[in-house]
């Protein structure tokens, strides 16, 4: 069995650089997921990055703000 790798981004409040991220690595072949976590963002940025969702990059919505730590591990479990 193959392994799988993914890549967990988290943002918060800058879907702009967030995007942009996702455009530099989605070809990756090395990659096979893009896990985008929203923590808790007060501005447009879950629906921005809603936008992009689908193929191998998924977007989870944090209930809050736990920091970047737990954004990453919100990722991580849903890896």
């Amino acid at each position: 069995m193959r392994e799988r790798t993914a890549a967990v981004v988290v943002n918060y409040n800058d879907s702009e650089t967030t995007l942009a991220q996702i455009r530099r690595i989605r070809d990756y072949a090395a990659l096979d997921r893009i896990i985008v976590v929203d923590n808790a963002s007060t501005d447009r940025s879950l629906a921005a990055l809603r936008a992009v969702a689908g193929g191998k990059v998924t977007v989870l919505a944090a209930k809050r703000n736990g920091g970047y730590g737990a954004g990453n591990n919100l990722g991580i479990r849903y890896a």
